[in-house]
């Protein structure tokens, strides 16, 4: 390995990247974002709509002079899908939580370089080379590069392992000159 990991020469640009589970969390969080926000919002409006369903029964009941627990009992299927449609959200996000931490743990500090030919990724065990070619796609967010080989993958490259603002520039120009597909990133 070189002695300046940070070489912007001939050859490309080289970053060191050892990934901790709030980079992959961060990642996840943004690529299930879609999902989280439509489980959300299902479980607004059906809580709102089983909410007004009980405040309904409540004022029918007070009429009637119904006992409370009746109120409960039809209360509750009123409310049950709301309850599903919140545990279905918390599922997701801690099974995001957890993913993050196994493949963090899991992972191995990289060296990244990346050229006009492709990336080359180098751990103490692992060298693969990739051809722009071969991605899908890359997006970038306000902290992160994501670099898409397949639809449902992707390599994350958090912008905190760049040393400057430069570097960033150098890889989104990388970025720009070389991947075919989808090219989704922020104006410099």
């Amino acid at each position: 390995m070189m002695s300046d990991p940070h070489t912007n020469d001939n050859l490309g640009l080289k970053i060191d990247v050892e990934l901790a589970s709030e980079d992959l969390r961060r990642t996840l969080f943004w690529y299930n974002r879609t999902k989280l926000i439509l489980i959300g919002i299902f479980f607004l409006f059906v809580l709102f709509m089983g909410l007004a369903g009980v405040a309904l029964m409540s004022a029918s009941t007070a009429r009637s002079q119904k006992p409370i627990a009746a109120l409960l009992v039809t209360a509750l299927p009123a409310l049950l899908p709301a309850g599903l449609s919140g545990l279905v959200l918390l599922s997701l996000m801690f099974q995001i939580r957890r993913q993050a931490r196994v493949i963090a743990d899991a992972s191995e500090p990289t060296r990244f370089s990346f050229s006009n030919d492709g990336m080359d990724a180098v751990t103490e065990t692992t060298s693969v080379h990739t051809n722009w070619s071969k991605y899908k796609k890359a997006v970038e967010t306000k902290t992160d590069f994501l670099l898409f080989p397949q639809d449902r993958f992707f390599y994350p490259i958090p912008k905190h392992f760049f040393r400057n603002e430069l570097e960033i520039q150098v890889f989104r120009r990388l970025l720009s000159e070389n991947i075919s597909g989808t090219l989704k990133l922020l104006a410099d």
